[in-house]
C-alpha cells in the first residue's frame, strides 16, 4: 500500500509544475487509497497530535467557521473546495511511514516535473521568439504560460534546493556522470528563473539559494574550494540577470514610478499600493474576524470604488498580499492562525535540523508578502502537499528515535 502511495504522490509532484489538473486527479486517487488504508482511523488521531498538522486543519475550519457571516455563499464554498488541501494532507498523508528512499523519490519527481516544465517553456519561448522576432516572448508571463511566474519561480525555488542537496547532503554515492547531469540540471534551473523575472520570487531565490549554498559549504568544510566557484557563478548569474532586466526594462523601472506620487500610470507595481490601501481600510471596518470566507471580493470593490480606483474593480483585484487577504476575510483571529501555520512548522523544522524544509517555509512565506499564495490551487496544494510530507517526516524519525 505504501508503495502504490509513494507512486501516486511521485505523480502529484510532478505533475504539480507541469498540468495541476492531473496532480488533482493524482490527489483524489491518493484520497480515497488511504481511506480504504487498514487502521486509518487510528492515523488521524496521530495526525490531529501533531501540531503543525493540527493548525492547518484549523486554519481551514476558520474558513469554514466563515460562512456563518457571509453573503455570497457561492463564492465561500468554492473557496473552501479550493483550499480542500489544508484539510486533507494533514489527515492523509500520516497514514503512511515513507522510506528514505520513497521521500527521496517524490522530492526529486518533483524537480524532474520542474525541469521538463522549464523544458517546454523553453522551447516554446524560442518558437515564438522565432514567429514574432520579439524579445518580450523569452521572459515573464509569455515564457512561464504553463503557470503564473511567480509559482513557477518559486517551485524552480525549491527544485534547486532539493537538487543540491540530494547531491550534497545525501549519502548516496553518484558516478561522475551523475555528477555532470546534476550540475547541468541546477544550472538549468537557475536559467529558468532568470528568464521568469518574477522579481519577489526571484529575490527570495537569491536568497534562499545563497543561504542553502553556504550551508553545504559548511557542512561539507569545503570553503577553500566551494567559495572560489560560488563567486564565479555569483557573477555569471549576476550578468545573465542583467541582460534579462534590460529585455524587460519596463518591470524594472515599476519600482521607481511606485515612488513617484504624481505618476498616474497603474503597473504591477504601483497597483499593489492600492489594493494594500485599500485592503487595510476593510481590515480597519472589520478588525476581529473579517467580513467573512465569500464576502472579500464585494468588500473590496466597494472600497475599491469609494477610493476611485477604477482599475481595481474593472479587474476585481485581490490584495496581492496573503497576510493582507486572511485579515479582511477572517480578521486578526485568522491572521494569527495563518502566522501559526508557518511558525510550528518552522519551529519543528529548527528543532529536527531539517534545513531545507525551513527554507521551503521561507520561500513561501516571503512569496506571501506580494502574492496571495495560499487562495489559488497553484500554491495551496504545493504549501500543503510539502508541508505536510516534510512535518510527517520528521514526525516518523522522532518515533523511530523515541
Amino acid at each position: 500500500m505504501t508503495r502504490f502511495a509513494t507512486l501516486i504522490l511521485s505523480s502529484v509532484a510532478f505533475a504539480l509544475p507541469v498540468y495541476q489538473k492531473a496532480a488533482t486527479i493524482c490527489i483524489i486517487l491518493f484520497v480515497v487509497l488511504t481511506f480504504l488504508k487498514k487502521g486509518f482511523g487510528r492515523q488521524i488521531k496521530y495526525a490531529l497530535a501533531v501540531k503543525a498538522n493540527m493548525i492547518s486543519i484549523v486554519f481551514y475550519l476558520l474558513h469554514v467557521f466563515g460562512l456563518i457571516y457571509s453573503v455570497n455563499y457561492p463564492y465561500a464554498l468554492a473557496d473552501l473546495q479550493t483550499k480542500l488541501s489544508f484539510l486533507l494532507f494533514p489527515l492523509f498523508i500520516p497514514a503512511y511511514h515513507f522510506t528514505k528512499k520513497e521521500f527521496r523519490q517524490i522530492m526529486l519527481s518533483f524537480v524532474a516535473g520542474c525541469i521538463l516544465a522549464g523544458i517546454i517553456c523553453l522551447i516554446h519561448a524560442l518558437f515564438s521568439y522565432a514567429k514574432s522576432n520579439d524579445v518580450h516572448d523569452l521572459v515573464y508571463m509569455k515564457y512561464s504560460f504553463l503557470l503564473h511566474p511567480t509559482y513557477f519561480a518559486f517551485y524552480l525555488n525549491l527544485a534547486f534546493i532539493l537538487l543540491l542537496g540530494d547531491l550534497i547532503i545525501t549519502t548516496v554515492e553518484f558516478s561522475k556522470v551523475h555528477i555532470a547531469i546534476y550540475v547541468a540540471s541546477l544550472a538549468f534551473i537557475i536559467f529558468n528563473i532568470l528568464f521568469v523575472s518574477a522579481r519577489t520570487a526571484t529575490a527570495v531565490a537569491y536568497l534562499t539559494i545563497l543561504a542553502f549554498v553556504f550551508l553545504c559549504l559548511k557542512l561539507k568544510k569545503s570553503y577553500r574550494k566551494g567559495i572560489p566557484v560560488l563567486l564565479i557563478s555569483l557573477v555569471l548569474t549576476g550578468l545573465i540577470q542583467y541582460g534579462v532586466m534590460k529585455i524587460g526594462s519596463e518591470r524594472v523601472k515599476q519600482i521607481g514610478e511606485m515612488m513617484d506620487h504624481n505618476k498616474h500610470d497603474y503597473n504591477s507595481a504601483t497597483i499593489r499600493v492600492h489594493l494594500w490601501n485599500d485592503a487595510w481600510e476593510v481590515i480597519r471596518e472589520h478588525p476581529v474576524f473579517g467580513v467573512g470566507t465569500g464576502d472579500i471580493k464585494e468588500a473590496l470593490i466597494e472600497k475599491y470604488k469609494k477610493n476611485d480606483f477604477s482599475l481595481g474593480v474593472e479587474r476585481n483585484y485581490s490584495p496581492h498580499n496573503q497576510l493582507l487577504h486572511t485579515m479582511v476575510i477572517l480578521g486578526a483571529v485568522g491572521l494569527m492562525v495563518l502566522l501559526l501555520v508557518f511558525i510550528f512548522p518552522a519551529i519543528l523544522a529548527v528543532k529536527g535540523k531539517d534545513w531545507i524544509y525551513f527554507l521551503f517555509l521561507v520561500i513561501v512565506f516571503l512569496n506571501c508578502m506580494t502574492e496571495d499564495v495560499l487562495e489559488v490551487q497553484a500554491g495551496i496544494i504545493f504549501f500543503s502537499f510539502f508541508n505536510c510530507l516534510f512535518c510527517n517526516r520528521i514526525m516518523k524519525e522522532q518515533t523511530m528515535l523515541s
